[in-house]
């Protein structure tokens, strides 16, 4: 928004410039610059109340406008990311129909909140809510919406922090001695070994993998930061690798060749013969950071080896054990109590010269 001054036959005039939704709009003020200054602070007011050059009716509907938005993020997100905006934008038009973006309110997103909310947990209704926000993001940079955080504003629901499922030893070793088939030992050691998101698992091309080099590599149109990484192999994994069959281009597939879509039954089906129903393929990724923590790897170096995209996201996934909470206590201990004893025997000690210099 800007007032400039311009020549006028009629006397000073003032060119006052705002931005409306995308659009800009003139209006050439006669009179005082503090008249010109008026009319702008009434054209912000004004624009703020929708009631200058835009109503809610010219706004395209929610349905409408998704189509939009899911071929915007075609070419800028993975294939999984749109899938997943795609199915929460198909909740939120069962919920609203294609009502148009600019009658949307907040008392709507509440309502979708309370009905959704009997359903699922907070993280998924946040993941929900973020979605529509960042449509109605895409629509106020394309001047179709206005004041995008206002209508957020509070929205987003406190999740309950739980700490993210590992596997145990004793876990790990029931779930190896479960798998029967190739995909599901390459599944199983791929996330174990490697870190691999399940994403990255089920996308891992033969050509990927370099025995060479000892290595394989993660593609950044599979990874979740879009960043290609190399993970050396494991021993193990290394010897899965060189016994298993080629079938296809992709490492874990059907027995067509074909790459597998979610990965979900081949899942379910080893976790229910290990019983291990509680646990997701996240599981795997999250027991090769803690694995590498109490081995004693930095946290920096677990990043690079599983393309977290903080050394925070590190210190969230790799949890601490009963186990190394007990040893690190006992260690604990031993230190203070030594010091303790050292102190105990001083006092002892002076008691003792104490004693003698009595008699004396």
């Amino acid at each position: 928004m800007s007032v400039a001054k311009r020549k006028q036959k009629r006397g000073p005039a003032w060119l006052v410039q705002v931005m409306a939704h995308g659009k800009r709009v003139s209006v050439m003020v006669h009179g005082t610059k503090q008249m010109a200054r008026e009319v702008e602070a009434q054209m912000r007011r004004e624009i703020k109340l929708g009631k200058f050059g835009f109503t809610p009716k010219q706004t395209p509907g929610l349905l409408d406008f998704a189509k939009e938005f899911l071929a915007y993020c075609r070419v800028r997100c993975r294939p999984a990311t749109v899938e997943r905006y795609a199915c929460s934008l198909k909740r939120w038009g069962q919920e609203l129909g294609n009502i148009r973006l600019g009658e949307i309110t907040p008392m709507h997103i509440q309502k979708f909140i309370e009905t959704r909310g009997l359903e699922v947990k907070e993280s998924s209704l946040n993941r929900d809510i973020e979605v529509l926000r960042r449509l109605f993001t895409v629509a106020e940079e394309r001047g179709l919406v206005r004041d995008v955080a206002r209508l957020f504003k509070g929205a987003k629901l406190k999740e309950t922090q739980k700490p993210a499922r590992y596997l145990t030893e004793e876990e790990q070793a029931r779930l190896f001695a479960a798998c029967r088939t190739q995909n599901e030992k390459l599944f199983v050691h791929l996330g174990l070994y490697a870190g691999l998101r399940l994403g990255e698992i089920l996308g891992l091309r033969w050509r990927d993998v370099d025995f060479g080099a000892n290595t394989l590599t993660v593609s950044g149109e599979r990874a979740k930061t879009r960043k290609t990484r190399t993970v050396n192999l494991a021993p193990q994994l290394r010897k899965v690798l060189l016994d298993s069959v080629r079938r296809g281009d992709f490492v874990v597939c059907k027995g067509n060749g074909k790459a597998y879509k979610t990965g979900r039954t081949l899942w379910r089906r080893l976790t229910k013969r290990a019983g291990l129903r509680d646990a997701t393929p996240h599981a795997l990724r999250h027991t090769f950071a803690t694995g590498l923590l109490h081995g004693g790897v930095d946290l920096f170096t677990i990043q690079e080896l599983g393309g977290w995209s903080s050394v925070q996201m590190v210190r969230r996934y790799a949890h601490v054990t009963v186990d190394a909470k007990r040893q690190a206590v006992e260690k604990l201990g031993a230190l203070i109590g030594r010091a303790e004893t050292l102190a105990e025997a001083e006092k002892l000690l002076q008691s003792a010269n104490n004693l003698q210099l009595g008699e004396k």
